[in-house]
Formats: structure tokens, C-alpha cells, sequence
């Protein structure tokens, strides 16, 4: 298979690595002549200085957009109609009737769209949906997650940078997207929200996510409380502190919990999601981050976006 990367900065260069271990040769092309020199020197790969020339290419199947979030829409659509299949970075698109058009032009064209969305891969988020299919919780109560890291101040938008995978995460352990929304949020550098909670439920779980470019401290963890177990989850080294809950007679109804840690073997997350997009393009699986499940992210986003900057709730609409 001849696939095409689009853009060779840090995330680029991680796609062509993981292909090269899959066995895949990619084909890059970049605007920026130092990001292809950069990737050349690292990776034994042939590149094209025009994106019209994969396009017109009828040989390459298949075109993995690593590209700024505003761009992904515009090529995501070219290479769709040009006949490629398509993994883009996320979000998918940073409007959410656009995310619907691609998917669209894909089911036209009957071409695969797969959206970056990592953590649906990752085996510890794995075990968590795991644990919901099988009831391990009880009735779940709350589900937290925090997205956080110390960043220079900058005007990139907060949401759009830091809540898309909490809310694909979400999505993909409970099969829902929040019922509403209500986000408060503050600038303390720079004119923009650097930091933001988000308030939401799904039915009678809350959920929160906590979002910040201020804390010292780089999280990307999920908590879910239950009534019979509750979890919390790094997302990133993929350990699970594990706590049962039991109720303590002699002190009415006062919980009690054991903690312990669930060993898993860490998983190459990206490198899965690379290999479901090329087996799905073959046929011989499911496309695992589907373009219409990714385009209600960008909705999710926007919606927030918009309740932080109305400062009110958000009761969302279904069709």
C-alpha cells in the first residue's frame, strides 16, 4: 500500500516512524522545505514538494493528514475526492458542519475517514470500557477528567487543544455525548481562557473536565466513580489504581475502599490506530475512529466553546 503523509513537523514524523515499523514506506510532503530535510535525514522516505501531485497520483491509496487544525478540512476534502482514503490528525475539522460534510463526501465516495483520536487504542482506556460493558461498577456516579500542562502563553484555543480527547474518551466508554454543558474559564496571562472547567452530565453521571495550560504538573488522567468500584487511569504510562468499595456496617452506610494497581502491557497506541486504518482500507476490520462519531466531537467542542463565552448552560438537542 502507497500512503501519503501531509505535513513531516513532530506528529508527522511519529506517523512515518510507526508506518516504517508496520512495513510501509510513506510518501511525504510538506510546505515547510526544512521539515521534509529533517524527516529525509531521519527516515529513508521519498517526498513531493506539491500536494497535487499525491492527488493526482493514482497509485497512492490512502493520505494521512498531519497538518494545523484549520487546514485539516480543506485537504481532508481534496484527497477524499480525489479518491484517497483518509486518516486525519484531530479534530476532525474545527467546525462541526464541515466534519459532516467530509464524512459525507467519504460515504460517496466509499472511502475509508479515520480521525486521529489515539486514546481509543490505548489498553488502559481499553480495560475501563471493559469494566463498563461488564457492570464492574455498579451505577457509575461521576467521571472526571484532567488535561493539563504548563505552556507558554500563547492564542491557540484551549478547548479545541486540550478537550477533544476527553470528549472521545468519553464517547467511547459510555457510547453518549453529554446531554449539556456549562464551562467557566479564566485568562490570567493572555486575553484568551487558559484555563477552563467543564461541567456536563449523561444522565445521572457528572462529568468534569479539567483543562489548564498554568499547572506545573503534565495529566492526562481519567477518574470514574462507581458504586462498586471506582478507577484512575494516567492515560499516558497506562496505570490503573483500582478501588473497591464495600460498606462498613458499623458505621452505617459509610464506604470503604482497597486500592490495587492493575499491571497492564503498555501498548503502542498509534502505531494500532495506523495499522486499524490500513486493515479497515483492506477490509479486515472496523474502522475504529469513524468520521460521524469524530464530527459530533467538534460539536461538543464548539457547544463549550460557546457556554464559556456566554457564561451560561447549555441544554443540547438531539435528532
Amino acid at each position: 500500500m502507497k500512503i501519503a503523509i501531509i505535513g513531516v513537523g513532530y506528529w508527522g514524523n511519529k506517523h512515518v516512524e510507526e508506518l516504517n515499523a508496520l512495513g510501509i514506506t510513506p510518501i511525504i510532503c510538506d510546505a515547510n522545505k526544512e521539515n521534509i530535510k529533517a524527516c529525509m535525514e531521519k527516515f529513508k522516505v521519498s517526498h513531493v514538494e506539491d500536494f497535487e501531485q499525491i492527488l493526482n497520483d493514482k497509485t497512492i491509496e490512502a493520505v494521512i493528514i498531519c497538518l494545523p487544525n484549520e487546514l485539516h478540512f480543506e485537504f481532508a476534502k481534496r484527497a477524499l475526492e480525489s479518491g484517497k482514503h483518509v486518516l486525519v490528525e484531530k479534530p476532525i475539522t474545527v467546525k462541526y458542519k464541515d466534519g459532516v460534510h467530509l464524512v459525507d463526501i467519504a460515504e460517496k465516495n466509499g472511502k475509508i475517514l479515520s480521525v486521529g483520536h489515539i486514546f481509543r487504542f490505548n489498553n488502559a482506556i481499553r480495560e475501563i470500557k471493559n469494566f463498563i460493558t461488564n457492570d464492574d461498577f455498579g451505577e457509575i456516579y461521576m467521571a472526571k477528567l484532567s488535561w493539563t500542562n504548563l505552556e507558554s502563553p500563547f492564542e491557540r484555543d484551549i478547548i479545541f487543544d486540550l478537550a477533544t480527547h476527553p470528549f472521545d474518551i468519553l464517547y467511547y466508554l459510555f457510547d453518549k455525548f453529554p446531554d449539556e454543558i456549562s464551562c467557566v474559564g479564566e485568562g490570567y496571562r493572555v486575553d484568551g481562557k487558559e484555563a477552563i472547567f467543564i461541567n456536563s452530565k449523561i444522565g445521572k453521571i457528572l462529568v468534569n473536565f479539567e483543562l489548564n495550560y498554568l499547572s506545573p504538573e503534565r495529566k492526562r488522567e481519567l477518574m470514574v466513580i462507581g458504586e462498586k468500584m471506582s478507577v484512575k487511569v494516567d492515560c499516558i504510562s497506562q496505570e490503573i489504581d483500582k478501588y473497591l468499595h464495600t460498606n462498613d456496617i458499623s458505621y452505617g452506610r459509610t464506604r470503604k475502599s482497597t486500592m490495587n494497581k492493575i499491571v497492564l502491557i503498555k501498548n503502542n497506541a498509534l502505531r494500532e490506530e495506523l495499522k486499524n486504518f490500513i486493515d479497515s482500507i483492506n477490509g479486515d476490520a472496523k474502522n475504529t475512529n469513524s468520521g460521524k462519531e469524530c464530527a459530533e466531537v467538534v460539536r461538543m467542542l464548539q457547544l463549550s466553546r460557546k457556554s464559556a463565552d456566554e457564561r451560561r448552560k447549555i441544554v443540547i438537542e438531539r435528532d
